[in-house]
């Protein structure tokens, strides 16, 4: 590999200094949830992000936004949320590097 582990683990960091807050959808409104703890594990950052027991619905997507306000990334989801009920994600953000073909 090119890489050096220690590099890649530095390029997580950078990544995650410069995240600003972690947001769920549901029903094609985006909501703010509280990012409750984060930690290095290896060269990977690993986030507790809690949604909150009075959220109600479908979520369909997830994404974090850097501190300047800019979708830093995102994907979709399916996960049926009742109100009532806490839902902790973690999340794990890495460089990696893969061989080109």
């Amino acid at each position: 590999m090119f890489w050096n582990s220690s590099f890649l683990s530095l390029v997580t960091m950078m990544i995650t200094q410069n995240l600003g807050k972690f947001q769920y959808e549901i029903e094609s409104v985006w909501f703010d949830a509280q990012i409750t703890s984060s930690s290095m594990v290896g060269n990977a950052n690993v986030y507790s992000v809690s949604i909150p027991s009075s959220a109600d619905g479908l979520i369909t997507g997830i994404r974090f936004l850097d501190k300047y306000g800019n979708v830093a990334g995102q994907r979709k989801e399916n996960i049926i949320k009742r109100s009532g009920n806490s839902i902790i994600l973690k999340c794990r953000i890495y460089a990696d590097e893969k061989e080109a073909t």
